[in-house]
């Protein structure tokens, strides 16, 4: 497993995983929009997935896969299962202006483990995502420059450049399971062989926070089940120690 933090230049976060052959390019970019009136306090975080046209034999040029939007939803779902980004401190002025961040993930190769690819790409762009500095004048939000005064009229402000702040990092890892045998980052191929496969994310806190099992000709008892998610347990050490390599994060408190 790699990561490649800021590969593109114009976003506002960027960062480009590999796991085996799957590689997914996660990209962030902030808009300014009016909150939702039961969330006035709040931004918005959007997630989009594509899967390149030529990632796999079974991709479609120009059309939205099924796979692209159920990994769209897992990622979010696990991303909001541990909170890991507060979007309270995407919020310029109560009720009038925040952040709306859109975390674009597009598969560029698929081999098989395209969420596990997908979520650790998510994670490092906004890690690294940079909220831009503002300024407020008579309820029009525009990008600050440098000769901006932090306090100009009442009513006026201008707000600082400040790295988005992730409170807690999930990742996965998935097993996949093949005439009692486990498989564990299955490949594309071996993907369409598995009897059964389970996915597992996990926090920083070392706990579970999403576990999915699209089905499959076996089910899965319970020593499968707590097979998986050890074998998740070794693989998030492994990817935080990317996270902390290349991005900086705090080392993990369990082992």
């Amino acid at each position: 497993a790699s990561l490649g933090a800021r590969v593109v230049a114009n976003a506002d976060g960027s960062c480009l995983s590999k796991l085996g052959n799957t590689s997914v390019l996660a990209g962030v970019k902030l808009e300014v929009m009016v909150p939702d009136v039961d969330l006035p306090d709040r931004g918005k975080l959007v997630v989009h997935v594509n899967m390149a046209g030529t990632c796999s034999s079974e991709t479609r040029p120009g059309k939205t896969s099924d796979k692209a939007q159920d990994v769209a939803a897992d990622v979010v779902s696990a991303i909001n299962a541990c909170d890991a980004v507060d979007l309270t401190q995407m919020c310029i002025v109560k009720g009038q202006a925040a952040w709306v961040a859109y975390l674009d993930l597009y598969c560029l190769e698929d081999d098989g483990s395209v969420f596990d690819a997908s979520l650790l790409a998510a994670m490092g762009a906004l890690h690294l995502t940079e909220l831009p500095a503002v300024r407020l004048d008579k309820g029009m939000v525009s990008y600050a420059t440098d000769e901006d005064a932090m306090e100009v009229d009442e009513g006026s402000f201008r707000t600082s450049q400040c790295r988005l702040k992730v409170d807690d990092v999930v990742l996965s890892g998935t097993v996949g399971f093949y005439h009692g045998h486990k498989l564990f980052d299955p490949t594309h191929e071996e993907e369409l062989l598995l009897e059964s496969s389970a996915t597992v994310a996990l926090n920083e806190a070392g706990k579970v926070v999403f576990f999915r099992v699209p089905g499959g000709s076996i089910e899965l008892d319970e020593v499968d089940v707590l097979g998986c998610i050890e074998a998740a347990r070794r693989r998030y050490r492994a990817l935080h120690a990317l996270l902390e390599t290349d991005l900086g994060r705090p080392p993990l408190q369990w082992e």
